[in-house]
């Protein structure tokens, strides 16, 4: 399955004898993925940067950091406030101005 978000591409196809292997991207964690880990809560199902892409503040940067295999990190830096968020949507979707329209 693949996710609706800007930061992630298709990276490489590998044809194997049967089928093929898709290798993905995640651009701010620079960090390659399997198809088959898009589907696993470290890397791409818990992401909270797929459910700001067409919402996201124009002050908030999303950040995301792979520690190793099988771990990641996701965060949000507001400018604005020069705050790190782990969680921002309680404090700037209903609070903040700054939102992109």
């Amino acid at each position: 399955m693949t996710y609706d978000c800007k930061f992630l591409k298709l990276h490489k196809k590998i044809p194997l004898i049967e089928n093929e292997l898709k290798i993905y991207k995640c651009l701010l964690g620079n960090a390659l993925l399997k198809e088959k880990d898009l589907d696993e809560k470290w890397a791409c199902k818990g992401c909270k940067v797929k459910d700001f892409n067409d919402k996201i503040c124009i002050n908030l940067i999303p950040q995301k950091e792979f520690i190793k295999r099988g771990l990641s990190e996701t965060s949000f830096l507001c400018t604005l406030m020069n705050v790190i968020f782990s969680e921002p949507e309680e404090f700037c979707l209903l609070k903040c101005k700054y939102r992109e329209n």
